[in-house]
């Protein structure tokens, strides 16, 4: 998982990309910064030995980002997100909730 609240990077790197895309309110900028790096050739490293403690949106509740956050990240980042190849071929590609494709032949 990668988020905002916590990661690290070379600061040469950063500036690369020019920082986190302002006009994202909140969500998606650790996405969108996530991908112009690897857009760039660099690579996005996880290691499960890192541990943290993150209370996801309590300081700003449960509530759905902006529409035209929704819509920047997509027309920027939809092509690339239909052909990921890390994405597991049975949760659907048309959402950005993570949720299992439904088969038509589901009933068989």
């Amino acid at each position: 998982m990668v988020t905002g609240a916590l990661f690290a990077t070379r600061r040469a790197v950063l500036e690369q990309v020019n920082g986190f895309e302002e006009r994202f309110s909140l969500e998606f900028n650790d996405t969108d910064l996530c991908l112009r790096m690897r857009a760039l050739g660099y690579r996005i490293v996880c290691t499960p030995m890192a541990e943290m403690i993150h209370s996801e949106k309590a300081s700003r509740g449960e509530r759905l980002p902006p529409g035209e956050d929704v819509a920047l990240f997509l027309s920027r980042w939809r092509s690339w997100f239909d052909t990921d190849p890390s994405w597991h071929p049975d949760l659907r590609r048309d959402s950005l909730e993570v949720q299992p494709a439904v088969k038509s032949d589901w009933y068989l």
